[in-house]
């Protein structure tokens, strides 16, 4: 596996000294070097060593282990919350506590030096300017110290700590998703984790960085309602009743969180679910024309989670509109109290003192306590969600013990005489299940002896394997596995790195027995074809790798590890009958002679070997014996199939003569797998001609990245998708309006202040609470209509990269890794519809309160207007400077998620087979990896934006100075009111400056969200679904089924040459083709073509209709399918059959009685509303293409094609399907890309494919008539048995149709 880090510059943070960290000059080089260059990971610093994900992890799974330990012995459930709370509350509390320091003693002391400066200007005899000019000096100290030292280190920390608890939490999940049973994977989805991993931890983020304000809040509000007594006596009480009013609200609105968290929660894992099974089944979803069915599912979730998503945003809005009102909303009473009370003047050393003090409280009850409650009670859901996945049931070890991550179920001081042993055991994959999957199974495997499993479909044979792997649930009975365990799966699975490291899985490379086992699995050839040899890369599950190959890389993985068990699950099926034959024997047979050997197969043909044949059916032992004593006894292996009784024996039609299945006998038609080899030397003659680099090692494709500033388009289109012309304006209008009224309330006390001899107090009073209540209202319109346009930019956005991914050709979701198209619907999508709109508002208002200070400051003395302009300056390019680094920085952190979210899956989707070869260290290795690139982009984000606030707080400290050196230099012209309103908006400037600005750059990292989202809606889309009404086919198209290729070639997206060349052919409607060829002929590539999944040159016609002149869906829905590899999705049997509803109950169950299924279907609760697990994993890989029949059965189409359909099923499921299309598709033209040639001898015609170009058509026993026929050679290299039988096939079929009589020699010839 690919284990670099793409991060790898050692972090300077664990090496500098304490000035570098307190200013975070450090990462200057970071603004230097994105001014020269785009940023790529290379440039960037890894985290510290101890933010590593390892070592986070380890330290939180101590106290989580610990509290399971006393779980054990007090009964009391073992709390999260508690483990977290012992391993991160060391590490938070120094930085709360140095926050409370700031914010109780440094920001309180500034209102009361504020007092001294005000009353100097009143002319208070008492203070002298000795007293003033010092007071003025401590107003910037205090700054000082409050902005520049204490604020950006503690920001940093806290957030850090923050950033470890997500860390350490998202790797305790991952961890323990790879040791869930069976039973409890049922219990969750990938959607799920997704969901926790990419949204839910972002929770402790948020909760980190303002859970100083739980404590700071109650010191800070008693400390300031002492000075306030001071100042206004009683009247301070009014004030404090708003505040303790407040609490309840806060607390309800905490409430509210909380419910609409749970939620939302549950929504979004069902939504990511489905979107990670679209994008894994898209191919089936296009052929079935299921986009639409697939759209409305989502539109559902979708439209039920931005219901809950609006409540919440609009409850975030109300907290950062109370944040915005709050000061006013308490000095109002205030004032008025005091004014009523006293029917005195009104002092300004009163009023803006008291602003001041109220000011130094708004951050922490306006924003700190709102927005801490509301992440507490998220975080109390998010919590609770992972208590639950973390407490779901470990896989067992046979004695009932929980498995180790590094512990192999197996006893290594084991008997040398006893390899499995399997007494009378009784085993269920889930406890929810009745009837157990498998019943009083025995069976004993040695050393030496290969025990084969058959049965037909759903029989239990992987399940088999399963218990012996200890993924199944063992109700009774004993099972003893002694030694080292190795398994190849029978779906085959692969993850995104070379071959090589495919097969090596981890294990340190030994060239001999490496080449031993390449040479053994019949890959050497392969290797030879492939660009870079076995270094070439696997796509995401395999994608680009045949079927063969894919089974054959599994096989030689689970052959590579050094073991004393081997469990192979079907590994032949996938390949034709000579690579069969020699993985059979060279395998097998000869290097794996003294091991124990447990084969799944249907491969008849090989049971003579076999030591032990199991002969399984419903999950029971119906014989066990040698093959002789099984013949002995009676026991037909070939005719072998499950009965239900009288109604389901079938009979085969017209060449059976009306005999049951069960009935036919070991001599009769041995169904070998026949087809051309992967491996025979036809297909690899042009070897030699094969351009290949073995010293050249590719790389992934990365993900592409956006440079340069976030265009302004991006925001204009964000801003229409939200907004038309009324509401943006009513938005903008009412923005502006209560940002006015703010401000003149200030304006409003200083002119009270400077006229109080006018006796117009009531005046006064009516004036001032009007701009209040104008303000309150003006301003919850504003919140209202703002995250009304930012929602609605959520879901027309979400609805246009939805709309397009549906839309997207098959390359897109082939070429790239799911992971990487799911981060989209996962982390930017939850950006978009949570952080975004919160952050944009944040900024409008802040901003606005900048502006706003700076006007005030400049009607009071326009010779102040000069600072302003030079501190705007100096902002903007301080932004300037910062912005590229910090934006690079962002968009690399979006593309280092993209990797965990498809490890994630791809590691579940794997689980069986990682846990047999013990590759979990290996595969938590690369976890950390990716953990550790996206938390270096992630720390490095925080740094950066601390340097800039550093920056940004000294320019601000700097025009404080200048207002307070002006103000007081002015002494004798300023009045007190003046002065108190320049000092008090100034001092206001100090921290909203930077924290605006800040948002501006937090605004457009987040707007590379909606920049990643429009990427994908700007994806080229496949041609109409609709045809155009004056081409729409009619109704009974088509008629015959006829197709006709003419000089019709295909070409795949990047690929350098066309795959099919100027194929010319006319198939006669209700014709049965058979499509041969050898691997890279073009076989599938006929499919691509005919569902117009890639758009082919040249012409298809059907019925006279040329198919690239009508929609998708109109030339989609009259073409069956049943693909190779069978895709069900999660919901119920009756939407998996008919999503659109379109059938009866009828005749759903009449298509499951014609694939036997109906028994299998009766025995789920709900039956036909039976609920089909994720990947249909409650479903065997034979039954899975049962119901794909089902499905061709109920479509009724004059076309079907069916894609090596049969190559994972039994016998009799494959004799089922075959007899099923002869009765079903009489009358139909079917086309069988064939993997077994004895499934398509009889056809009515061959096409054989070479190289994308057809070298021979015709009727098979015609074309057997040639010698040196590509088809006769194919024929030939099924083995002279098989041959000869093939031949006898063409020519009964040729003499049955045609009524011909044959001379007997004829199909010797």
């Amino acid at each position: 596996m690919d284990t670099k880090q793409l991060v790898t510059i050692p972090s300077p943070w664990d090496r500098i000294n304490i000035i570098s960290r307190f200013t975070f000059s450090w990462v200057w080089s970071l603004f230097i070097q994105a001014h020269k260059k785009d940023l790529d990971f290379t440039d960037l610093y890894r985290c510290s060593k101890s933010d590593e994900t390892k070592y986070v992890r380890n330290k939180l799974e101590r106290n989580w282990i610990t509290e399971q330990a006393s779980f054990k012995k007090t009964s009391k459930p073992p709390s999260l919350a508690l483990a977290l709370f012992k391993t991160f509350a060391p590490e938070l509390l120094p930085w709360i506590l140095l926050n409370t320091f700031q914010e109780v003693i440094i920001k309180v002391s500034v209102p009361l030096m504020l007092g001294y400066v005000v009353r100097y200007f009143q002319g208070d005899p008492q203070i002298t300017r000795q007293w003033a000019v010092w007071a003025a000096v401590g107003i910037v100290l205090m700054s000082v110290l409050d902005r520049f030292v204490i604020n950006h280190i503690t920001y940093c920390y806290t957030l850090r700590v923050g950033m470890r608890m997500r860390v350490a939490t998202s790797a305790l999940i991952y961890r323990k998703s790879m040791k869930l049973s069976r039973s409890s994977l049922a219990k969750t989805t990938v959607g799920q984790i997704v969901n926790i991993l990419s949204n839910d931890v972002n929770r402790f983020d948020e909760f980190s960085f303002y859970a100083q304000s739980i404590v700071v809040a109650p010191l800070q509000s008693a400390l300031v309602l002492y000075f306030l007594w001071g100042e206004l006596g009683w009247a301070c009480l009014a004030g404090m009743a708003v505040l303790i009013l407040f609490i309840p609200f806060q607390l309800t609105v905490g409430a509210l969180f909380r419910q609409i968290r749970g939620k939302t929660a549950v929504l979004t894992d069902s939504r990511i679910r489905i979107m990670n099974e679209i994008i894994g089944g898209m191919r089936v979803i296009k052929m079935y024309t299921w986009e639409m069915a697939f759209a409305q599912l989502v539109s559902v979730v979708r439209k039920s989670e931005v219901k809950r998503i609006r409540n919440s945003n609009f409850l975030k809005g109300i907290n950062l509109s109370v944040y915005f009102l709050l000061p006013r909303v308490i000095v109002y009473p205030c004032i008025l109290m005091y004014v009523l009370m006293n029917t005195g003047q009104l002092a300004a050393d009163t009023v803006f003192v008291t602003v001041c003090y109220v000011n130094t409280m708004r951050l922490i009850i306006g924003k700190g306590v709102p927005f801490v409650i509301a992440a507490t009670n998220e975080l109390i859901v998010v919590i609770r969600r992972m208590e639950e996945f973390l407490l779901l049931d470990d896989i067992k070890q046979i004695d009932g013990k929980p498995k180790k991550l590094d512990e192999l179920k197996v006893d290594d001081n084991y008997d040398k005489k006893t390899g499995v042993t399997i007494d009378n055991i009784t085993a269920r994959w889930t406890n929810d299940v009745i009837e157990p999957t498998l019943k009083d199974i025995s069976v004993c495997v040695k050393p030496g002896q290969l025990l084969a499993v058959i049965g037909p479909v759903g029989s239990g044979k992987s399940s088999l394997l399963m218990s012996v792997l200890n993924e199944m649930t063992v109700d009774s009975g004993s099972l003893q596995v002694s030694g080292r365990v190795s398994y190849a799966p029978q779906e085959s699975w692969a993850f995104i790195a070379s071959v090589r490291d495919n097969i090596l899985f981890g294990s340190e490379y030994d060239e001999h027995r490496y080449q031993q086992v390449v040479k053994v699995c019949a890959l050497d050839r392969d290797f030879k074809l492939f660009p870079f040899g076995d270094k070439t890369l696997v796509g995401e599950k395999g994608v680009l790798l045949s079927g063969g190959q894919k089974a054959r890389i599994n096989l030689a993985r689970a052959l590579y590890r050094q073991a004393d068990i081997y469990l192979l699950d079907d590994p032949l099926s996938a390949v034709d009958a000579q690579v069969a034959k020699h993985i059979f024997q060279k395998c097998l047979i000869d290097y794996l002679k003294d091991k124990a050997r447990i084969l799944v197969t249907h491969q008849i043909q090989f049971l003579k070997e076999a030591h032990k044949i199991l002969v399984l059916d419903e999950g029971r032992c119906v014989a066990l014996g040698s093959y002789d004593e099984l013949k002995q006894s009676g026991i037909n292996l070939m005719s072998y199939q499950r009965t239900t009784g009288a109604d389901h024996m079938k009979t085969t039609g017209a060449g059976g003569g009306g005999r049951p299945i069960m009935n036919r006998t070991i001599s009769f038609t041995p169904s070998m797998v026949s087809s051309i080899s992967e491996g025979s030397d036809l297909a690899h003659e042009d070897i030699g001609k094969q351009s290949t680099n073995l010293d050249d090692e590719p790389e992934v494709k990365a993900e592409s990245k956006m440079i340069g500033s976030v265009d302004s388009t991006i925001y204009w289109d964000y801003i229409k998708a939200g907004a038309g012309p009324v509401l943006m304006t009513i938005t903008f209008l009412m923005i502006l309006l209560s940002q006015s009224l703010y401000q003149g309330s200030d304006y409003w006390m200083s002119y009270w202040t400077n006229h109080n001899n006018d006796n117009n107090d009531n005046r006064n009073i009516i004036i001032y609470s009007a701009l209040i209540v104008g303000l309150c209202v003006t301003s919850l319109l504003a919140t209202v209509s703002f995250y009304m346009m930012c929602m609605r930019a959520s879901i027309i956005l979400y609805r246009r990269i939805f709309s397009t991914l549906l839309r997207a050709p098959i390359h897109v979701f082939e070429s790239s890794p799911a992971g990487r198209i799911l981060n989209r619907f996962a982390k930017d999508t939850g950006i978009i519809d949570e952080q975004l709109p919160s952050t944009a508002f944040d900024l409008i208002i802040n901003l606005c309160l900048v502006i706003g200070n700076l006007i005030i400051n400049a009607i009071v003395n326009w010779l102040l207007v000069f600072p302003a302009i030079l501190l705007l300056l100096l902002v903007f390019m301080c932004r300037y400077f910062y912005i590229r680094a910090a934006r690079d920085i962002k968009r690399l952190e979006g593309l280092s998620r993209s990797p965990i979210y498809s490890h994630v899956s791809n590691t579940l989707a794997g689980l069986s087979t990682i846990r047999s070869q013990e590759a979990q260290h290996m595969f938590e290795r690369q976890f950390e990896y990716y953990q550790n690139d996206n938390t270096s982009t992630y720390f490095l984000f925080i740094c950066t934006s601390r340097a800039f606030g550093v920056l940004m707080d000294s320019i601000c400290l700097v025009y404080i100075g200048a207002v307070v050196a002006f103000v007081m230099s002015l002494s004798d012209s300023v009045s007190g009111g003046n002065a108190g309103l320049v000092l008090s908006s100034a001092l206001t400037l100090t921290g909203t400056t930077q924290y605006a600005v800040k948002c501006s750059a937090d605004l457009e990292s987040y707007m590379t969200a909606v920049e990643r989202v429009l990427e994908y809606t700007r994806i080229d889309t496949e041609a109409n679904l609709e045809s155009t009404p004056d081409r729409k086919p009619s109704t009974d198209w088509p008629q015959t089924g006829g197709i006709e290729f003419i000089k019709m070639s295909l070409q795949y997206a990047e690929s350098p040459a066309p795959v099919l060349k100027e194929i010319t052919v006319s198939l006669k409607g209700g014709e049965k083709i058979g499509v041969v060829g050898r691997t890279g002929a073009g076989k599938s590539s006929i499919i691509a073509g005919l569902f117009r999944l890639t758009e082919p040159s040249g012409q298809i016609v059907i019925d006279g209709i040329d198919i690239q002149s009508i929609g998708l869906h109109d030339l989609r829905r009259q073409i069956s399918i049943i693909p190779q590899e069978p895709v069900l999705f999660t919901g119920s049997v009756r939407k998996n059959l008919d999503p659109f509803d379109e059938q009866s109950d009828e005749e759903l169950w009449s298509a499951l009685d014609e694939v036997q299924l109906r028994d299998a279907i009766s025995q789920l609760p709900g039956m036909l509303d039976g609920i089909v697990s994720e990947g249909g994993s409650n479903f065997s890989v034979g039954q899975r293409q049962l119901v794909c029949l089902a499905r061709a059965i109920l479509r009724d189409n004059r076309i079907l094609v069916l894609d090596e359909a049969t190559a994972n099923v039994d016998h009799q499921t494959d004799a089922l399907i075959q007899r099923t299309i002869r009765e079903k598709f009489r009358n139909c033209t079917v086309i069988t890309i064939a993997h077994r040639l004895n499934t398509i001898i009889d056809s009515d015609k061959v096409l054989v494919l070479d190289a994308g170009e057809v070298v021979e058509y015709g009727i098979p026993y015609k074309l057997l008539e040639s010698h040196n026929g590509l088809f006769t050679r194919l024929v030939s290299q099924t083995g002279k048995h098989m041959a000869t039988r093939l031949r006898q096939m063409a020519k009964h079929y040729y003499s049955n149709k045609f009524d011909v009589q044959l001379d007997e020699r004829d199909s010797e010839n």
